[in-house]
């Protein structure tokens, strides 16, 4: 458990968002998976759309503070 919460936390210590629903997103999928293996024998695939989010919530959280975003006051 305590190594959940060193992965959901940043460098900072504040909970990070992209973390926390990435971590969801794989457990929800795990639980998933675990009942599609136990109710029908095969192991499913890990659907592409799955895959692309977790990874761009962990693309956003890592290089959203280095764009220059332009707008507002300067």
């Amino acid at each position: 458990m305590k190594k959940l919460l060193e992965f959901i936390l940043d460098d900072s210590g504040k909970l990070s968002m992209s973390r926390a629903l990435t971590a969801i997103i794989v457990l929800v999928y795990l639980g998933y998976a675990g009942f599609v293996v136990i109710t029908t024998k095969t192991v499913p695939d890990i659907p592409s759309g799955v895959a692309t989010l977790a990874g761009a919530l962990y693309a956003a959280n890592k290089f959203s503070p280095t764009l220059p975003f332009s707008g507002g006051d300067k």
